[in-house]
């Protein structure tokens, strides 16, 4: 006789029996589909092609090691013990297919940006109904805007670990699907597939773990057993843990016997507030920024009261859907047998977040908002649960149009604000400092790293620069730009050039200043180290000096 635990219920995905089933015409219908697609077509190309699609050298270096990827294959990003490189040969490809330039650069992220668009809806799917499922994949590709913008930039690591957790987060959720239950014999492959994603995922990033949680919740947490929460076969377990460990072998091998720098490297940042203190500056500061109520940059509120306003509103309707996804999921596991309530994936990765986030010491000071990128799944997860019909689709929809439309144009506002810091980019349009470069025959230059690296990657490497200030990416480059018998200066006019002229003077060195748009460019008789320069004639004020020599490469 079969028994009821293993007989098929419905479809592999299908719902909960307690979830609400999809009534009258699909939604949502085909024109708000249509039109979100367009729109977030729209977002990305005000970012494309704006101020706020200027690269910076974070993003440059990528292009400069996919240049150099017949040398070796590092496994790491450049200077660093952590950020895989699992995207290098796309972004490979795409330099040799589109010519080495920044939108060649950024056609595998946009790829990906796709993709994890239609995975969120593919995770989605797998916890409510189908027309609220359409909703958080569109909700995933219009917002939040700070997502849109940092997902352009191809970082190398970041966009990878966001697809490579949606794909674990939709594993799990098959294999904790009662209506996919089968002997491990039969689904080996796909706990292989498990385990290779999250090993993967783990030498791209540790950032894995806002997945892993979820993930490991979705194969506990099985609609139909007796109890709430229970552990899978652990033949499974066995094969997971064991493919995951030859994924991650690239970290491990570097970072074990070496004190695991990847977990305690904190690139030269200082360490920022409590973990306590952490943890509330994630819902004073974080989410509201993430959501779009606070500018990315500063994390000042846009419309003040408005947007004080406006996130509280949010907040009420975060809480709404975190019960539904409570409720619901504790309907289909039994809890009116069990006595025990468990979130549905979506909610446990949203309220393990900030908990996990606060672990990062300097996250505080990371107002480009990249560690929260991984959090705006889960908010399109869980808002997307307020859809129960085509006008809340509709409804939030436009919302999170005009909100990431808001966002960007407050970006835009300060990249652009003189003296602000926080630019988009951080530097403008180098051609003119290549030119005179160029015209002076001089292929050697100190900058500040986010001028640097930029030089390199814009001149096609004619020009190396070393940083002035700022971590050191490259060794060869700085060897080749120290041994150099002729080295100039690319500054930013004002303070910084005014130092820099002034030292000179006191140190007896002649040189010539030529104006290069946006920058100066000094040309000096003598090669002038950094290391005989005030920090005031390194860098712009503002910017990262360089971090302690064992952190340099």
């Amino acid at each position: 006789m079969t028994s009821s635990l293993t007989q098929p219920t419905e479809e592999v995905g299908a719902l909960p029996p307690t979830a609400p089933a999809d009534s009258g015409r699909a939604w949502p219908g085909p024109w708000l589909v249509g039109l979100s697609i367009l729109a977030g077509v729209v977002l990305r190309a005000i970012v494309l092609f704006t101020s706020l699609g200027r690269p910076d050298s974070d993003e440059v270096i990528s292009g400069l090691m996919a240049r150099h990827l017949g040398d070796a294959f590092p496994a790491f990003f450049w200077g660093q013990h952590y950020g895989g490189t699992i995207e290098l040969v796309p972004v490979a490809a795409s330099l040799k297919l589109f010519g080495s330039s920044v939108p060649g650069l950024r056609v595998p992220t946009i790829v990906l940006s796709v993709v994890n668009a239609i995975l969120v809806w593919r995770c989605a799917r797998r916890m409510m109904p189908a027309g609220s499922a359409k909703v958080a994949g569109l909700l995933a590709w219009v917002w939040p805007a700070a997502a849109v913008w940092f997902g352009l930039r191809e970082q190398l690591f970041y966009v990878p670990t966001l697809t490579l957790g949606l794909v674990a987060l939709l594993l799990a959720l098959r294999l904790g699907d009662p209506a996919g239950w089968a002997p491990i014999r039969r689904q080996w492959p796909q706990w292989a597939a498990l385990g290779l994603v999250l090993g993967l995922g783990w030498w791209t990033s540790p950032n894995i773990i806002y997945f892993l949680v979820p993930a490991a919740l979705a194969l506990m947490a099985r609609p139909g057993r007796t109890r709430a929460v229970e552990l899978p076969p652990w033949r499974g377990l066995v094969v997971v843990f064991g493919v995951a460990v030859v994924g991650a072998l690239p970290w491990l091998v570097t970072n074990v016997g070496s004190g695991f720098p990847a977990l305690h490297d904190s690139g030269g940042f200082p360490e920022t507030g409590s973990y306590p203190g952490r943890v509330w500056w994630f819902f004073t500061h974080g989410l509201p920024a993430e959501m779009g109520f606070r500018s990315i940059g500063t994390l000042a509120w846009i419309g003040g009261a408005l947007g004080i306003a406006a996130y509280l509103v949010a907040v009420v309707g975060l809480v709404v859907a975190l019960r539904a996804a409570v409720v619901r999921q504790a309907g289909a596991l039994g809890a009116e047998r069990t006595g025990r309530w468990v979130p549905a994936p979506d909610a446990f990765g949203f309220l393990a977040y900030p908990l996990l986030l606060a672990l990062i010491p300097f996250v505080m000071a990371q107002a480009n908002l990249r560690y929260l990128y991984f959090l705006a799944p889960f908010l399109c997860l869980l808002l997307a649960r307020l859809a129960v019909g085509r006008r809340t689709a509709a409804a939030l929809l436009v919302v999170a149009v005009a909100v990431s439309g808001v966002g960007l144009a407050r970006l835009h506002t300060v990249s652009e604000t003189p003296g602000t810091l926080f630019k988009v980019g951080a530097v403008g349009d180098l051609s003119p400092a290549i030119a005179a470069l160029d015209a002076a025959q001089v292929r050697s230059v100190y900058a500040d790293y986010w001028v640097a690296y930029r030089l390199v990657f814009e001149s096609d490497e004619r020009i190396l620069a070393r940083p002035s200030a700022g971590t050191h990416r490259s060794p060869e480059y700085r060897v080749a730009v120290e041994s150099s018998p002729k080295v100039a200066w690319v500054v930013s006019p004002g303070e910084q050039k005014d130092a820099l002229v002034a030292t000179l003077d006191q140190l007896g060195v002649g040189y010539q200043v030529v104006d290069a748009g946006e920058f100066a460019v000094v040309f000096t008789d003598r090669p002038v180290s950094p290391d005989e320069l005030p920090n005031e004639a390194r860098a712009p004020a503002g910017a990262e000096m360089a971090p302690p020599p064992d952190q340099n490469y």
